[in-house]
């Protein structure tokens, strides 16, 4: 049985159809901009959740991760995170699991407080918002996560009917 790591977070993806008002908004929140990530996805079979190989002009990253629905939300359990995985480790991943899928995206990403705010765009398909509200140290219960996320989609008025599931790739 995979045990998950000690981190949690609270996270919701949405179509965004007024990019320049809310980047304001984010803004006006004196979020920090991290700067803008040209992030290619690879995806492969798992039984449980997702693992994904990421390879970013900023984050580069295999984890495998499994998303669940908590009312309009999703909560994130974590059972591997490498960051900036070795050359090796990519080519153990590519050889020993079957890819199912990739998203090729550009992702200007903010953080404000405990939360990452992440502005794609994947061509043809949209626009999107995604916001996560983490914790690596055990400084939030479960609870405080989810009103955290909540509220900051509330502030960027992204509502529920604009909310994606489990992400880019179904």
């Amino acid at each position: 049985m995979i045990e998950p790591l000690p981190y949690q977070d609270y996270t919701a993806k949405a179509v965004l159809r007024h990019w320049e008002e809310v980047e304001n908004k984010i803004h006006a929140l004196q979020a920090t901009r991290i700067g803008t990530d040209f992030q290619h996805d690879t995806y492969f079979y798992v039984s449980k959740g997702k693992l994904k190989w990421r390879k970013g002009t900023l984050e580069n990253l295999i984890t495998h991760y499994e998303r669940i629905i908590d009312g309009d939300l999703e909560r994130t359990l974590v059972y591997r995170y490498d960051w900036q995985p070795s050359w090796e480790t990519i080519q153990k991943l590519l050889n020993t699991h079957v890819k199912i899928g990739e998203v090729t995206k550009e992702r200007t990403i903010y953080r404000w407080q405990h939360l990452k705010i992440h502005l794609d765009k994947l061509i043809p398909h949209g626009f999107f918002i995604e916001v996560e509200a983490i914790d690596r140290t055990n400084s939030y219960t479960a609870a405080e996560l989810k009103i955290a996320c909540e509220n900051l989609l509330a502030q960027l008025e992204i509502t529920s009917e604009d909310r994606i599931r489990t992400g880019y790739l179904s």
